[in-house]
């Protein structure tokens, strides 16, 4: 069984080593246990189709993704994405920090050894020839290995702190250590690691209040 209060310190000693404080108010999280393989496998899919909408064009997207068997698991709001003939910049930008949520999902499954710190964007090159559709998705599946239960929530209760801790500038002792977080990094990873400990079974509708 997990536990929490270790977790929690565990998390307190990551991030003094990154001179910030964890807020003492912070409840611990509520985990309902890990998504399975076949479901995070069938969500890196849909991450990678979305992150692609800011290079390639939708219908083409699209249909690799009916043919992948992955439409469904997108939702509507998703979907409708791909319709659209152009993309607003706010959009654009927000589809290329899913990035992010991608390789943390992968780090779950043992494909990259570990994330990079919140002061950098993840380096995708190592990614892109495991996962669909440069790779089958049977072959993905079979090498995923999912990490236990304690690591991935020990990482989760990492980020969750570290990004209340942005919206708290007095728990940072070098406040350039805090400029130089990318927030939105830290947002996507969250996300992806609070879906993955079961936050919601719905991509869209995963919270993350502090």
């Amino acid at each position: 069984m997990v536990s929490f209060s270790n977790i929690r310190k565990e998390t307190a000693r990551v991030l003094g080593t990154r001179h910030v404080s964890v807020n003492p108010h912070l409840p611990f999280l509520d985990i309902q246990g890990l998504k399975k393989p076949v479901e995070i496998c069938e969500r890196i899919n849909a991450l990678h189709a979305l992150v692609g909408l800011t290079g390639v064009e939708g219908l083409r997207l699209k249909k690799w993704l009916l043919e992948a068997n992955t439409w469904r698991h997108l939702s509507l709001g998703e979907q409708a994405l791909f319709e659209k003939s152009e993309l607003d910049t706010e959009t654009m930008n927000r589809l290329s920090w899913m990035q992010e949520s991608v390789y943390v999902l992968c780090w779950a499954g043992n494909l990259v050894p570990d994330i990079n710190g919140p002061e950098s964007e993840s380096d995708m090159s190592d990614i892109y020839p495991q996962i669909p559709p440069a790779s089958d998705f049977q072959d993905l599946l079979v090498s995923f290995r999912l990490r236990s239960e304690a690591e991935i929530c020990q990482k989760l209760d990492i980020y969750y702190c570290l990004h209340a801790s942005t919206r708290h500038p007095e728990l940072w002792q070098e406040p350039v250590d805090l400029e130089n977080v990318k927030i939105a990094a830290v947002l996507e990873r969250r996300h992806a690691l609070e879906w993955l400990c079961g936050g919601s079974d719905e991509w869209d509708e995963v919270s993350l209040d502090t």
